[in-house]
């Protein structure tokens, strides 16, 4: 049997457990995820030798640092609506913890690349575009987390500031 320890956190040599009792699975899953922050396990193996718990010297550390590599979800609800020298943008709430914020892509016509029009991510989910009268422009928006993830742009728009 053996028993799982992390000495993330703790002074060498006084790893805590995280199994409360030997296991005698040689998988052991941590379902502890926090992103960036390294985490270290060693493996001891435990005997009971009349009623008395012996445990070897702990196998060579491992550490692992896990990366948060998942897109947020696409912007849903995308809607424009133009008005003098303005196009105005509005877009339902994405919901993921990590979210830093949203870009806003535009394409004049006749440019068809969808390009950023926010220096950098922003909280609001309304965008007020300042635009030549009679400009026809496509916009979607894309999400970004903290750890700079980005989204699949969302479905997008076409809009005529007049």
């Amino acid at each position: 049997m053996a028993q799982r320890r992390d000495y993330s956190d703790s002074p060498p040599g006084t790893a805590g457990a995280l199994t409360t009792a030997p296991i005698r699975d040689p998988l052991f899953v941590d379902n502890r995820v926090e992103w960036e922050q390294e985490r270290c396990y060693e493996v001891r193996a435990v005997a009971l030798v009349e009623s008395v718990r012996v445990e070897s010297e702990p196998s060579p550390g491992h550490c692992v640092t896990l990366h948060d590599t998942f897109a947020p979800a696409a912007p849903q609800g995308l809607v424009s609506v133009g008005s003098e020298g303005t196009i105005s943008l509005i877009w339902n709430a994405n919901s993921e913890a990590d979210l830093a914020g949203y870009l806003v892509l535009r394409a004049v016509e006749p440019a068809t690349d969808l390009r950023p029009v926010t220096d950098g991510p922003i909280t609001d989910t309304n965008f007020r575009d300042t635009v030549p009268a009679g400009a026809r422009a496509t916009y979607a928006i894309q999400a970004v987390d903290r750890a700079g993830n980005r989204s699949q742009p969302s479905t997008p728009v076409v809009e005529t500031a007049r």
